[in-house]
């Protein structure tokens, strides 16, 4: 049996037309699905009440200072909620400018699934110190 490696599609669905905006993104046949958004964005009513409402792991993220950017990993059951709480916590979390969020496309993750996620995310992260 051999090891090989088999291509995968990857859909990009810009939503404000350009890149830097509001993007989903979907690979092949996986269920998971990604929500990349400016701050702004991302806590929006109209868009997080409708799309955010899900279990998953998300990113909060800086690109302020590139030489040395900031990561903040976390879960939710009700990822809108938590990104929203986020936003109040001006101490410790004022820093991101992005946030990522993944999620099931048929709500198919569980608790137990996104604290592993999350815990494995941390991990790859402080192995690439980051």
């Amino acid at each position: 049996m051999s090891n090989k490696s088999f291509g995968k599609s990857i859909k990009i669905f810009l939503a404000e037309g350009n890149a830097t905006g509001l993007r989903v993104a979907e690979i092949g046949l996986s269920t998971i699905k990604a929500v990349v958004a400016p701050r702004a964005t991302i806590l929006s009513d109209s868009f997080t009440n409708k799309t955010l409402n899900e279990t998953g792991v998300y990113f909060l993220i800086s690109h302020k200072n590139d030489i040395s950017p900031k990561l903040y990993i976390g879960e939710s059951d009700n990822l809108a909620k938590r990104i929203k709480q986020h936003d109040n916590d001006t101490e410790d979390k004022d820093f991101w400018t992005e946030a990522i969020a993944l999620f099931s496309k048929d709500e198919n993750l569980t608790k137990a699934h996104v604290l592993y996620l999350e815990s494995r995310f941390i991990n790859l992260s402080k192995s690439a110190k980051k």
